[in-house]
């Protein structure tokens, strides 16, 4: 999310005057470029409906981001020859939190593995998942579903076909890849000898976390309404 429109959600939350709310939004020429799309022939917008009277962890949304550029690994310093090319991204329907977690693949070990910390995440905020939307692909692999099975869950898949009915992750997904390349462009127009596109599991790291802590009104952040003990943290804004 570009820096002025953080600020203007922050406005009257202690950190910037609430005059500065509805001052003219400057235009940053990073999030132009990070933003551009084909322009739909549709002329009707709809958006996908959230679950806002659920509990937090009750449906959580879930896909995956799949990149043809290859991405520096999380853990390592660069000289890794195995590339991230994957991302799974959930989202919780009530509260819009999401976790996002690299991988080198889409196969069934990797996104069980996303699954588990997904939850050991929620669980560090005192909420446990009970169901999930996914299409199909790794989430309907036998390990996957036998771990939905063994944990009491449930899932449910979108048609073949029609992966906009798993239209929150999808939106979520579009939202968080407009916000990770606009920062790689921005940055890279600050250091353009360091910053390349191989950077974009970080970008996207990044993005999710600016996302779940910033307030968005008076309900507050992401991350105040699904976790039971942590509180969005702006400091380093």
């Amino acid at each position: 999310m570009p820096m002025h429109l953080i600020q203007k959600h922050l406005c009257g939350n202690d950190k910037y005057p609430l005059r500065l709310k509805n001052c003219r939004i400057p235009m940053c020429a990073s999030c132009q470029y990070g933003k551009q799309s084909k322009r739909s022939v549709r002329k009707k917008k709809s958006r996908p409906i959230a679950t806002e009277n659920a509990p937090p962890g009750m449906e959580v949304s879930v896909d995956q981001l799949e990149s043809s550029v290859g991405g520096r690994s999380i853990k390592g310093y660069g000289k890794s020859k195995n590339l991230i090319t994957v991302c799974t991204l959930f989202v919780d329907n009530t509260t819009q939190f999401m976790f996002a977690h690299p991988q080198f693949s889409t196969s069934a070990a990797e996104t069980l593995e996303a699954k588990s910390k997904f939850e050991h995440c929620a669980l560090m905020h005192g909420r446990e998942i009970k169901n999930y939307h996914a299409d199909n692909g790794s989430f309907a692999a036998a390990e996957f579903t036998d771990d939905i099975k063994n944990k009491k869950q449930g899932i449910r898949y979108c048609a073949p076909g029609t992966h906009n009915q798993n239209g929150i992750a999808e939106r979520h997904i579009r939202t968080i890849s407009d916000i990770s390349r606009s920062m790689l462009i921005h940055a890279a127009t600050k250091w353009p000898d360091k910053i390349t596109p191989s950077l974009w599991p970080f970008a996207i790291m990044l993005a999710v976390d600016v996302w779940n802590h910033t307030p968005r009104g008076e309900n507050g952040a992401p991350i105040d309404l699904f976790s039971k003990f942590r509180r969005s943290d702006i400091s380093y804004f």
